[in-house]
């Protein structure tokens, strides 16, 4: 203050504006506020206040992030080759570790006790000899991603705690045996690149996440063909796959997987599935939703509410009128009627502007004591898509997803 009276200047301090003085503490709050994690913002939200009885789930199918039809098509080895290039060049283009945090955002804003995801992929590559270097090319190396290992690194990097509450490992392309003349017997679909040669594999599962808070361990089904913590189906589709070796052939198996968990002092069972696209294969998806329901059984254990979350196939309203005649209600028509709630599909590669959701595969169901209190769709808006990649935005998934709050009844 230089030479300034000090009592001079405790009288200036006295009479400033009294918001000047708060601007200091305003700039602090805000501050403080922005480096509280997500998650501890949104413990705040008189919306995400739930009571004893009361249970938030969500489900979404996170999209391996290319359309694998080229492959599924191929009429001969050539074919087959640029299918496969042509999948990786699009899993590579649809960046998963950034739709990974817009998913990984939107579990955060929603906070959901447990979360079904579906289509969560795992990219692997391996070098065939005689010259390394296929799977570290540029225009293919981004495809090789662990999604699940992705998402719970999304998730904590915003001060989420969810941990792996159950799995299982639908379709693998570790069970195709190729056979090369050079290299003999090995597992998974080989393809050339720059006339060097990779290995690639890719496993499908379905995934149960829990909050760290919330008691959950995977359920035992009996009478299914076990994998994992679950089931895959017995019915399935098979494709060959030309040029890799006599009968060399893909397995596309869907899946199940459940949890009991104890939310809030009630129990509660949720079950996720991917099955079988009606469009393709009807018969197996029908197959498939009688080998869920005999699994299922006709109620739960010590009668807790069954929920059951996940991809239907698209044209799933067979499979769901077969499932409600089983008592099971759909949270969504319950609560909004039979209008809205599409959640398929956008582009495969996800760069359309505006949403192209058409179809409502994506469904959680209900059965026993238990009642929707709101449910809404996540991921359908032009908000949500990434931040820019390559000067354009992603959606996070080629699926919306659903978010549901329940409430058990007495």
């Amino acid at each position: 203050m230089g030479n300034t009276n000090p009592w001079q200047a405790a009288r200036q301090v006295a009479q400033a504006p009294v918001m000047v003085l708060l601007r200091p503490l305003a700039v602090l709050l805000l501050a403080l506020l922005l480096a509280l994690p997500a998650e501890a913002a949104a413990e705040r939200r008189v919306d995400l206040r739930r009571f004893p009885g009361e249970i938030d789930v969500m489900t979404q199918n996170q999209y391996l992030g290319a359309d694998l039809t080229p492959i599924l098509e191929a009429p001969t080895a050539q074919a087959l080759d640029e299918a496969v290039l042509q999948v990786l060049d699009q899993a590579a283009d649809n960046s998963f570790p950034r739709r990974a945090e817009r998913q990984a955002a939107e579990i955060v804003r929603q906070r959901p006790d447990l979360v079904a995801l579906q289509e969560v992929a795992r990219f692997n590559c391996r070098d065939l000899p005689p010259e390394p270097g296929a799977c570290a090319d540029p225009a293919i190396a981004r495809a090789f991603v662990d999604q699940l290992e992705e998402t719970l690194s999304a998730l904590r990097a915003r001060g989420a705690d969810y941990r792996v509450a159950a799995a299982v490992t639908s379709f693998d392309l570790e069970t195709v045996e190729a056979k090369l003349p050079d290299v003999g017997a090995v597992r998974g679909v080989p393809f050339t690149l720059g006339g060097r040669r990779g290995l690639l594999t890719i496993q499908n599962r379905d995934v149960i996440l829990q909050r760290a808070d919330i008691e959950a361990k995977p359920v035992l089904f009996e009478g299914c063909q076990r994998a994992g913590d679950g089931c895959t189906y017995q019915a399935a589709r098979t494709v060959p796959l030309p040029g890799i070796g006599n009968g060399a052939e893909l397995e596309l198996r869907r899946g199940f997987v459940g949890i009991d968990a104890q939310v809030r002092g009630h129990r509660f069972r949720l079950v996720t599935t991917q099955m079988e696209d009606a469009g393709l294969a009807g018969d197996i998806q029908a197959a498939q939703a009688d080998e869920l329901l005999a699994a299922l059984g006709p109620q739960s254990p010590n009668g807790a509410p069954l929920i059951l979350a996940g991809d239907f196939g698209t044209a799933a309203s067979d499979v769901s009128e077969a499932i409600t005649a089983a008592g099971f209600a759909d949270a969504w028509t319950v609560q909004r009627g039979r209008a809205g709630g599409a959640t398929c599909c956008q582009r495969p590669d996800l760069r359309n502007a505006a949403p192209a959701l058409s179809k409502r595969p994506d469904l959680i169901l209900t059965r026993g004591a238990v009642r929707p209190g709101g449910i809404r769709l996540i991921g359908a808006e032009p908000a949500g898509r990434t931040w820019p990649v390559e000067g354009q935005r992603l959606w996070p998934s080629d699926h919306a997803g659903l978010v549901v709050r329940l409430r058990a009844e007495p």
